[in-house]
């Protein structure tokens, strides 16, 4: 019965959600996210777009988990690299519920459906579980990087001191054999 509806009323709830997702950035962000269609000129909005498909139809259609882990990576890796905090970085997996609940308000009344509701809704849960997951495991690979840079950095930046002491010595050597 509800993968019926929500077969039924996929697209609205995908266009719909995929809104809500872009609505989590800033004001100056939204309009370009929104508008720009071309994923050359706005890959953030294209990847969110496109995994937010692959997610619904998976969710839907109860198969592609290895879509739906891929998916549901890159949605995550785009929002951990800006910067929203954990609980903001895996909000657009919480508002796809809002979306469905919205969409199947008036047939909530039939019990069965509740019932299929709720197992669904417990996917996305999981689903949400996971993509803190992605979140904490990209977070980590970040600072990894720039730990690693930082440590390059400093080592570049001793070795350059070494020499620069090291010259001085010769100089001083130098300067003090021509007197």
């Amino acid at each position: 019965m509800l993968e019926g509806l929500l077969k039924q009323k996929r697209d609205v709830i995908l266009e719909k959600w995929q809104n809500l997702i872009l609505e989590t950035y800033p004001e100056d962000s939204l309009a370009f996210l929104k508008k720009q269609s071309d994923r050359f000129q706005n890959p953030v909005g294209n990847t969110l777009r496109d995994a937010a498909a692959v997610i619904l139809e998976a969710l839907i259609e109860g198969v592609g988990t290895e879509a739906l882990s891929s998916s549901l990576d890159d949605m995550i890796r785009v929002r951990s690299v800006q910067d929203f905090p954990p609980a903001q970085a895996v909000v657009p997996i919480f508002l796809l519920k809002n979306v469905v609940r919205e969409e199947l308000m008036g047939k909530l009344g039939d019990s069965k459906l509740c019932e299929e509701l709720r197992e669904f809704e417990s996917k996305i849960d999981g689903l949400a579980l996971s993509a803190f997951d992605n979140f904490m495991k990209c977070k980590t690979e970040i600072y990894d990087i720039r730990a690693r840079e930082a440590q390059k950095m400093s080592a570049k930046l001793v070795e350059r001191l070494n020499q620069s002491a090291g010259e001085t010595d010769r100089l001083d050597s130098s300067s003090e054999k021509n007197i």
